[in-house]
């Protein structure tokens, strides 16, 4: 999320010139600014604070900061579009409750094992046994929807690794390729520069201009290819590159990683999980 001005008057109140953001967003940028004194006194005292977000570049891509989870989150995107939806306000709407209790049904864009109705029957049954011990727990909003996406996931893996496996080869954000088929290339120079340079400008257009390669791309790819073998391939295509082999990435597919804020309810996933 980028920020470019926050400014706190005299009773604290938050104003943000840019309103592309949800309450989440703002409660997040809150509690960040009171966890670090410096930077609260600073805004106290009237200064203005300003951040850029910088340029994506490829040649140096790393995926281990916040900004480029939320960029690479493919598995969450193809559970947005099974539910019919584009982004978490949307799927927010899809949750209702019954006068009885009970959750309302919700279509799907796949047909899986099960039909929606019984996946979430079958979730009823995790919080009614959770209401055993704890009669006031009910699923919130966010917790039922990571229950249910796991409920959906861990039943459907096979087709789901599927779908997936047709959306990451179409995915602009990250370079995911099939490594064994990559390799075949390495021993034509020309042939195989010029493949990797197609490759990479899916996400980035600067690898080419108008009289050919770009120096950068040039000077970086000399020393790829003066490193890489048959042997170190795949560390060296995702090291110089972020290139991930697609069947590395699917094998990842047999777990499943929560991304929630503190308080959200993970206890009650992992409660659930033994269930």
């Amino acid at each position: 999320m980028a920020i470019k001005k926050i400014a706190i008057n005299g009773t604290y109140e938050v104003e943000f010139d840019d309103s592309d953001y949800s309450k989440d967003d703002f409660k997040t940028v809150i509690e960040n600014i009171t966890k670090n004194p410096k930077l609260f006194n600073a805004i106290k005292s009237g200064r203005e604070l300003s951040c850029s977000a910088k340029e994506k570049n490829i040649f140096n891509t790393k995926t281990n900061d916040k900004n480029n989870i939320e960029e690479n989150l493919i598995l969450h995107e193809l559970f947005l579009e099974i539910f019919g939806v584009k982004n978490w306000t949307e799927l927010k709407a899809l949750f209702k409750i019954n006068e009885d209790g009970t959750y309302q049904d919700i279509e799907l864009s796949h047909s899986f094992n099960q039909s929606s109705r019984d996946y979430i029957d079958e979730i009823m049954q995790y919080e009614i046994k959770i209401q055993k011990q704890n009669p006031s727990f009910k699923y919130t909003d966010y917790q039922f929807f990571a229950v249910l996406f796991s409920e959906i996931y861990l039943d459907n893996q096979e087709m789901i690794k599927n779908l997936l496996l047709k959306r990451v080869r179409q995915y602009k954000k990250l370079l995911i390729v099939d490594i064994t088929e990559l390799k075949k290339q390495i021993s034509n120079k020309d042939r195989y520069k010029k493949l990797l340079a197609d490759i990479l400008s899916n996400i980035d257009k600067k690898v080419f201009t108008k009289s050919g390669y770009s120096k950068k791309f040039e000077k970086k790819f000399e020393e790829f290819y003066n490193t890489v073998n048959e042997n170190n391939f795949e560390t060296k295509c995702n090291e110089f590159y972020a290139i991930k082999d697609i069947n590395s990435y699917l094998s990842l597919l047999n777990r499943l990683a929560f991304y929630m804020a503190t308080g959200s309810g993970k206890t009650h996933l992992l409660h659930i999980n033994i269930l």
